[in-house]
């Protein structure tokens, strides 16, 4: 996946990290406990969206369950269509215990749809690093937040635009887990229809979700070819040892794709099976990659 800034890591550096640890005598330790089980919690509500605008949910994590780390969204039931929604901003509000998400109807009809937050019960330190920048009119645009040594495995990112009045303006395009913490990126499309240039430059906040050392992770995902104009939803399956769906990732899979593969869809389907939504907005088929965050 494309990343935004940072510096990669080399194999020489791994490998000369590897040499050095086996100079070290071999300790004699108990094996470690398997991390606890963690609480997941989705909370999600249902409305509809008219044509060509934005609608949103928020919602608070409970105390069992009290950090909001991610977001949800997707067609209402009984929708025909997927793909209609562009993610327009997924991030935590209310000081840090309830999570927004807002949606982009891209078609000329009314469209019903559901979003919600996605909470984590863990007895972890959960961190939000985060930062601001400016897109250019049609560009792509986001960081690579590095997450706090008290927290540093990256689970999720979020975004939103600087002024509630750009809301609509900018899209998800760009949400994966990185060597240092989390890569967010936005689109600045401006106003619907897409293919017409944005009418000027867009401020916007990106961040990072960053969790304790001791919430065992997996990333899952796939990369696939998403023709032109059109949307492509996978299912993906959490594996035992971390069995509980988290979140979303998605993003351009190469450079030719930058700014070309928005997120459409991003919710749970089962105890352990998550649904990744991508849509190419482009005239050619593009390289997308989709997945999901997965915890113990």
């Amino acid at each position: 996946m494309r990343r935004h800034t940072g510096p990669a890591v080399t194999i020489m550096g791994c490998m000369g990290a590897l040499l050095c640890a086996a100079e070290a005598p071999a300790a004699q330790t108990p094996p470690a406990p398997a991390p606890a089980r963690s609480t997941v919690v989705v909370l999600e509500d249902q409305g509809v969206v008219p044509p060509n605008a934005t609608r949103g949910f928020t919602r608070f994590c409970p105390k069992r369950a009290p950090h909001p780390v991610g977001g949800t969204f997707g067609p209402g039931a009984g929708a025909p269509l997927v793909g209609q929604f562009l993610l327009a901003a997924s991030y935590p509000t209310r000081e840090q215990r309830a999570w927004r998400v807002v949606v982009k109807n891209i078609t000329p009809l009314a469209q019903s749809f559901f979003a919600g937050a996605v909470c984590l019960g863990a007895d972890v330190r959960v961190a939000y690093p985060q930062t601001t920048g400016v897109a250019a009119p049609g560009a792509d645009a986001g960081a690579q937040l590095r997450c706090p040594a008290s927290a540093p495995r990256g689970i999720g990112g979020f975004f939103r635009p600087q002024q509630t009045s750009a809301m609509g303006q900018i899209a998800g395009d760009g949400s994966f887990r990185t060597g240092a913490g989390w890569d967010t990126a936005i689109r600045n499309i401006g106003p619907i229809p897409l293919g017409m240039l944005a009418p000027g430059p867009l401020g916007y906040r990106v961040g990072g979700v960053c969790a304790g050392a001791g919430l065992r992770t997996a990333t899952v995902s796939r990369v696939r070819t998403v023709p032109a104009g059109q949307a492509a939803q996978t299912t993906f399956r959490c594996p035992a040892r971390t069995p509980q769906p988290l979140g979303a990732v998605y993003a351009a899979a190469n450079a030719a794709a930058a700014g070309q593969i928005l997120a459409t869809g991003a919710f749970r389907t089962g105890a352990r099976t998550w649904v990744t939504g991508v849509r190419n907005v482009s005239d050619k088929p593009q390289a997308g990659a989709s997945g999901a965050i997965c915890v113990r």
